[in-house]
């Protein structure tokens, strides 16, 4: 990305919407891990735009794994009711 471009998305961010950019940010607050950041961004760039690539294979859930996940909230949930009593 050219720097005029860099400046006219900052000027105007919601152009950003329609761009696959990442714009740099000259400001790092402390403690920030700048190299987690961009192993995220090297990561998600080679990754499909799409709901298989996004969701890793998980675009569809069986219905086993949903009735074992629902299952599992009801006893959390009875569990942290008796927790809090």
């Amino acid at each position: 990305m050219s720097t005029g471009e860099e400046e006219r998305l900052k000027a105007d961010p919601s152009e950003m919407a329609d761009k696959n950019v990442i714009v740099p940010v000259e400001e790092r607050l402390d403690g920030t891990d700048v190299d987690y950041y961009k192993n995220a961004a090297n990561y998600w760039e080679k990754i499909d735009p799409t709901v298989e690539g996004m969701l890793g294979g998980f675009a569809k859930i069986s219905p086993l794994d949903i009735d074992g996940s629902n299952k599992f909230l009801k006893m959390m949930f009875k569990v942290s009711k008796v927790l809090t009593l």
